[in-house]
């Protein structure tokens, strides 16, 4: 199980969702990104592969392995695809769409992580910028 290469290719398409969003919208073309929880699927079922164990990862991905085969996933993937459909017919799709609560709550929790530690760091981060300059949100209230 290589959750990290997985999660990888998850943020590098995510990302580019996101610019590719921003540069399109003015041609009036809309991206959603779908960020789903657990769906019951066959993916942590025949179609993965298990690497042997590792003792030093059993209190993070063998929890994660423990789970993944001994529970059903939580999502609906009928109930999914009738949301994406949804989602595709409406004129303001969001930019993000998580399906699954297990989904909501993961990013809830990352979020508020992300924003926590962002202003734990504040003073050093905005420390960097030379002396009275001002950034691209300093100028026109566009956003980008």
């Amino acid at each position: 199980m290589e959750v990290s290469a997985y999660n990888a290719a998850k943020f590098g398409v995510e990302g580019f969702s996101e610019s590719l969003a921003q540069e399109v919208a003015s041609l009036g073309i809309k991206i959603t990104i779908i960020e789903p929880g657990g769906f019951d699927t066959d993916w942590a079922g025949y179609s993965i592969d298990y690497a042997a164990p590792i003792s030093d990862y059993t209190e993070t991905l063998g929890l994660l392995k423990g789970y993944l085969k001994n529970n059903t996933l939580p999502g609906n993937p009928k109930k999914a695809s009738l949301a994406m459909i949804q989602i595709a017919e409406s004129e303001n799709p969001p930019l993000r769409l998580v399906l699954g609560k297990d989904a909501v709550e993961m990013i809830r929790r990352s979020e508020k992580t992300k924003s926590e530690e962002l202003e734990k760091w504040l003073s050093l981060s905005i420390s960097t910028d030379k002396e009275g300059t001002s950034t691209i949100f300093d100028t026109d209230g566009q956003t980008f």
